[in-house]
């Protein structure tokens, strides 16, 4: 279950960077489809570039993702795709305090296969207008 399009919060984005930006395995937890769905693309510090840039927007939306394991707050987005073709990449990552630190977990890096969530923040643009 998603909530509706919105600003992605400063405050997760800003520990999500922080982590990604780091590099520690440790840190960052991916799911094996994920990093399966990634391995075409490139290696994984550059999936964190592409998601630290698209994250460092004001103006980033997304979704939070409700009804999940494996983080206490998740939210799917979308982002530049790394070979610079017009098709965007679906995100979901989440984040979550694990012994007194934060885990930054990647659920999703692929194409937006169903388009459902391009269709909703263009719906959410063209409202805000």
């Amino acid at each position: 279950m998603t909530g509706p399009v919105q600003l992605i919060p400063e405050a997760w984005k800003n520990e999500v960077i922080r982590i990604l930006r780091r590099g520690d395995r440790a840190s960052i937890e991916w799911t094996v489809q994920a990093q399966s769905d990634w391995q075409q693309f490139g290696l994984p510090y550059e999936a964190y570039e592409q998601l630290v840039v698209c994250l460092q927007d004001p103006n980033a939306l997304g979704r939070q993702v409700f009804g999940m394991s494996g983080a206490a707050e998740i939210w799917e987005f979308l982002f530049p795709h790394p070979l610079k073709i017009p098709t965007p990449l679906y995100g979901k990552i989440g984040l979550r305090n694990d012994n007194k630190s934060l885990v930054v977990k990647i659920f999703s890096t692929h194409i937006d296969r169903k388009g459902e969530l391009e269709k909703a923040i263009q719906k959410f643009l063209k409202n805000r207008k």
